[in-house]
């Protein structure tokens, strides 16, 4: 957990009871059960508060503030950046160097982002993700069959942060050694507090320098992945540029590299506590689906960020233009005005279409379609190959913050017979 964050002076604006002493980067309780503190802050604080750690920073929590944030871009901007503030910082840097960007299509807003987003489609859709379920069970198989003999594992580390980062490097196009070195550049950007656009921008550059000659090498050498078909596209009627290549490639890097790596382990913790639903799915593996919209719901753990485009009022709160918002919705989705009993699990439910771990509106994941797969394929691999297993009691679960939240670690153990 980074450490906690100077105070910021409350706002004239801001009511004394929107509020709330909440570090969304720095939590002692959080970083000990992430969930129990999502589910404090329900309890104790107004659905749209005022945090002072972090430069000063709103936080949504229900799902009626979050659903219109992800909806409303006229007033909830994807900019997260000022673009004078980018091109003032390009301006300063020596010929040759690399150029920061603004992620792109999750970085534009409007008709702008849906000239981006619309030439990406075709490369998720499930006909695509269909053709890689192959691969991806075949190195789910592979990795739980390294750790089934030893009788115990540390998810993350074992499984998690391997089989979704290799099928994504592998549909990109990238080496899988650089791995480790894409995801610790990755983590720098969505563990950091959106106000220091500095360390983004400064961390932004390293990234897009570190998968920079592979964007290169495709557009002079294509091949069958994702870079080589990006590069054959047309973006508003005009050729692709390495400069929009770098501004794609960040924007995915940051949205794919870790997301489905904490689902899985998140999802494999709460298996390990109920060893009850484990024989039940053993027995039935079609119900796997239906268990995994479920925990995506009620482990959701990013927290997209925004900020306020124009001065307004939402849950009786008054935002002032420019000011950071983030959007937990971890807490959206156990809001109990949206989901009964919303602390417990419920396969049963119809969620799938409802939960927001995904987002919603036009910025919802374009990945989803491979993280279900990814998450589905885990599941039934990870029931299908060990016996009934359980969290090791010696090992506790930590947590981090951030945009992208989750466990640092779920150690796992099991019988050998």
């Amino acid at each position: 957990m980074a450490d906690a964050s100077p105070l910021t002076p409350k706002p004239s604006h801001v009511a004394a009871k929107f509020v709330y002493d909440y570090d969304a980067f720095a939590d002692p309780e959080f970083s000990r059960d992430q969930f129990a503190k999502v589910e404090r802050i329900l309890k104790e604080a107004p659905p749209v508060f005022w945090t002072p750690h972090n430069g000063g920073l709103w936080i949504f929590t229900s799902y009626s503030a979050v659903t219109r944030a992800t909806r409303d871009w006229e007033t909830y901007s994807n900019i997260l950046v000022p673009k004078a503030m980018l091109a003032a910082f390009t301006a300063m840097l020596p010929k040759g160097a690399i150029t920061p960007a603004n992620a792109l299509p999750s970085g534009a807003d409007g008709p702008e982002h849906t000239m981006y987003r619309v030439p990406l489609n075709p490369a998720f859709t499930p006909q695509v993700v269909a053709g890689k379920l192959k691969n991806i069970r075949s190195l789910a198989a592979e990795l739980i069959e390294r750790v089934r003999a030893k009788g115990k594992c540390e998810v993350i580390d074992d499984i998690s942060a391997i089989l979704p980062v290799q099928m994504f490097l592998e549909m990109w196009g990238l080496p899988i050694e650089k791995a480790n070195e894409y995801r610790v550049l990755v983590d720098s950007i969505t563990g950091g507090s959106t106000h220091d656009f500095g360390k983004i921008i400064t961390n932004s550059q390293l990234l897009i320098g570190a998968f920079n000659d592979e964007l290169i090498a495709r557009r002079d050498n294509p091949r069958n992945d994702i870079i080589s078909m990006m590069w054959a596209l047309e973006i508003g009627g005009k050729p692709m540029t390495l400069e929009l290549m770098q501004s794609y490639g960040l924007s995915l890097f940051l949205a794919g590299l870790e997301t489905v790596r904490n689902a899985m382990a998140l999802g494999a913790r709460h298996l390990a506590m109920n060893p009850v639903l484990q024989e039940k799915v053993r027995g039935n593996p079609s119900l796997v689906p239906q268990m995994t919209e479920e925990l995506l719901r009620l482990y959701s753990f990013a927290a997209p960020p925004r900020v306020c485009a124009r001065d307004h009022e939402i849950e009786g709160a008054t935002l002032k233009e420019g000011e950071r918002i983030m959007l937990l919705l971890a807490a959206a989705n156990r809001d109990p005005a949206q989901f009964e009993n919303p602390t417990e699990f419920n396969m049963d439910r119809e969620t799938g279409k409802l939960h927001l771990a995904f987002g919603a509106g036009a910025h919802r994941c374009l990945g989803m379609h491979l993280a279900r797969a990814e998450l589905h394929i885990f599941y039934e691999e990870l029931l299908s190959r060990l016996p009934t297993f359980r969290l090791d009691p010696d090992h506790p679960s930590t947590y981090h913050g951030g945009h992208t939240s989750g466990p640092d670690n779920v150690n796992l153990l099991w019988n050998i017979s």
